[in-house]
């Protein structure tokens, strides 16, 4: 898939920042991001959940009693980190520390969902995701 310029995707969601600006707080984890985005979207009334995507090998026994291995991957490939739903519309946030980078399946799959009409987020901080919501639901609470 070719690498694209995801700050097409939605302009408005992607302000030039001054260099060494911080926005939201800064230092957050990509655990901590995740869980903050889960929670201002739950906070908002709608419904936030972490999309977790990998593989992994899984021993077992058979009834014969003979020990297998299996590959399972779980989650679609460049999927984003976090789903929401808010008043009806499908949020796609994935989240990125300063030294993360956007892969070209992530930018892909963010596409995807803009294109069936929900929100592709690229949220380095707290203040992302606000203001993606905001920019659909001024009404709602900061």
């Amino acid at each position: 898939m070719p690498s694209r310029d995801v700050k097409r995707l939605n302009p408005k969601l992607f302000p030039k920042r001054p260099r060494g600006k911080s926005y939201g707080a800064p230092g957050l984890g990509a655990n901590q991001l995740n869980q903050a985005a889960i929670d201002y979207i739950v906070a908002c009334g709608g419904k936030a959940w972490r999309n977790n995507t990998g593989a992994m090998v899984k021993e077992y026994t058979t009834k014969a009693g003979e020990k297998k291995k299996s590959f399972v991957r779980f989650g679609e490939k460049g999927s984003a980190d976090v789903f929401g739903l808010l008043r009806g519309l499908f949020f796609a946030i994935e989240t990125k520390t300063p030294r993360d980078r956007l892969s070209p399946e992530q930018a892909a799959w963010l596409e995807d969902i803009e294109r069936c009409g929900g929100v592709a987020v690229i949220a380095t901080t707290v203040d992302d995701v606000i203001g993606a919501v905001h920019h659909h639901f001024p009404d709602m609470p900061l």
